[in-house]
């Protein structure tokens, strides 16, 4: 089972040299977030197999890196209205993973069970085991894309860690630099953001690219009551 996802992510070229690319550049921002939330840092390969690490938006609605489904991003207290999706925010979207994980263990104390259940949902793979009498993931007879979901997360990890074995070599490569940002402050709603941009020194250009939780050409503040 290994065998087959290392062969298809080895031998699919120009997809896991995207992956090596845009790793460099946003693999720091979630291995410091996984290091704060205290979970293993190999879970940044499951956003590798997750989304290629672009926001990515599913047939069934899943949206950025971690592709979270709308009605489990509300549970994880990520906005989605009109104007913003924080799906689409790294940092917001890595720490509701975080917790959705940390949920998944506590309830299946494996984090092998906690990977799968990314995919199937903690009661789904509860089930599985519960008719079949089984423990464990490898024991476990599972849908095919929960069957699979763990070992192409281990065959990521095997290519990242181990890339010249693989025809890899990313010293090579034109890898992605992190983007060099600052942050703003916005106290006050923003109704042209194109217009803002210029006062800044910058362009509308920039504001998809570094902040894509934006949907539209302006941002409204929120007054706490």
């Amino acid at each position: 089972r290994l065998d087959r996802e290392v062969l298809m992510n080895a031998y699919y070229n120009s997809a896991t040299s995207g992956y090596f690319k845009r790793a460099h550049r946003w693999f720091p921002t979630i291995e410091r977030i996984l290091k704060e939330e205290g979970l293993p840092e190999d879970f940044k390969y499951l956003a590798v197999i997750e989304s290629g690490l672009v926001q990515a938006i599913s047939p069934v609605g899943a949206q950025g890196f971690w592709q979270f489904m709308p009605g489990t991003a509300k549970n994880y207290d990520l906005e989605m209205s009109t104007e913003v999706d924080e799906r689409l925010h790294i940092e917001k979207s890595t720490r509701a993973a975080c917790q959705y994980l940390k949920s998944s263990y506590d309830s299946l104390n494996d984090w092998i069970w906690a990977t799968a259940s990314y995919n199937r949902g903690v009661g789904g793979v509860q089930q599985d085991m519960a008719w079949q009498g089984t423990d464990h993931y490898f024991d476990t007879d599972q849908n095919n894309e929960t069957g699979r979901y763990f070992f192409r997360l281990l065959a990521i990890k095997l290519i990242f860690e181990h890339p010249e074995d693989y025809g890899y070599y990313p010293d090579k490569m034109q890898l992605y630099e992190p983007f060099k940002t600052k942050s703003v402050v916005v106290s006050e709603s923003i109704p042209n953001i194109a217009a803002w941009a210029i006062e800044q020194g910058y362009n509308f250009k920039n504001f998809p690219k570094l902040n894509p939780l934006l949907k539209l050409n302006k941002l409204t503040v929120k007054k706490k009551q």
